[in-house]
């Protein structure tokens, strides 16, 4: 399955980007409450650049928080929840295809990205270490993240993005 890809733009964008991340808060991360979740997205929809994946009948499935730095050609994956009942490589695989035209159609200098990772989630370690090799272990926001790092070129090449 291939999901319907959008950048939040508007605040419909963004009250139905807040209502999934509310429901799925304990999808990023299993120690946070609602009011740890309510306080994460809220200080971060200024600071961050969100692509939500939605299914056929419409409904929002997942979405990728992402910040460009554009003077080193960086994107940095903060965070990407996805319905787990889409968990699947299909369509993990072409949401992180959509994700990547979707930054170099608006960034054509970014060369690298890096994923954040909490370091008790095995499912998205498991995942980010079959396409970027892990670079750093950090604190941050009160728990351990793992932080990988891929070449935008070999991505590219390795998920066929042409």
């Amino acid at each position: 399955m291939r999901a319907v890809v959008r950048h939040c733009s508007t605040d419909r964008d963004y009250a139905g980007l807040t209502r999934f991340y509310i429901n799925h808060t304990r999808d990023f991360d299993r120690s946070y409450s609602l009011q740890d979740g309510l306080f994460h997205i809220l200080t971060t929809l200024n600071d961050f650049q969100f692509i939500t994946y939605h299914n056929a009948q419409e409904h929002l499935i997942g979405f990728v928080q992402y910040r460009t730095e554009e003077e080193k050609g960086t994107v940095f994956v903060d965070a990407a929840i996805l319905e787990e009942k889409y968990r699947s490589t299909s369509v993990f695989y072409y949401g992180l295809q959509d994700l990547i035209k979707y930054i170099l159609e608006n960034n054509k200098e970014v060369k690298s990205m890096y994923f954040f990772a909490a370091a008790d989630n095995l499912y998205v370690n498991r995942l980010y270490r079959k396409f970027a090799r892990l670079v750093d272990v950090t604190q941050r926001r009160g728990r351990t993240e793992n932080v990988y790092a891929a070449d935008l070129q070999g991505l590219l090449h390795d998920l066929r993005v042409y």
